[in-house]
């Protein structure tokens, strides 16, 4: 799997909403959205990598897992 993750507010019709994080494939297989975040982008943080090199999210003060290969986020807190 190559591609990126991102954060925006797309679909941009649902402003009241939260913050989503996406992924996109290099391979030109498009979009997914992983998960809706906090409602403003100063409430999320990167927070490193755990033990197995998942990379930790903080919204809200909720915690967060996005592990290697895997599109979907863990609520771990």
């Amino acid at each position: 799997m190559i591609g990126l993750f991102f954060l925006t507010r797309l679909p941009y019709y649902a402003t009241k909403r939260g913050i989503f994080i996406w992924y996109a494939d290099y391979n030109g297989k498009g979009a997914k959205r992983i998960a809706e975040l906090s409602n403003d982008i100063n409430n999320i943080k990167y927070d490193g990598y755990d033990e197995k090199g998942a990379l930790r999210i903080i919204s809200d003060e909720k915690v967060y897992i996005l592990e290697k290969g895997n599109n979907k986020l863990r609520r771990i807190n």
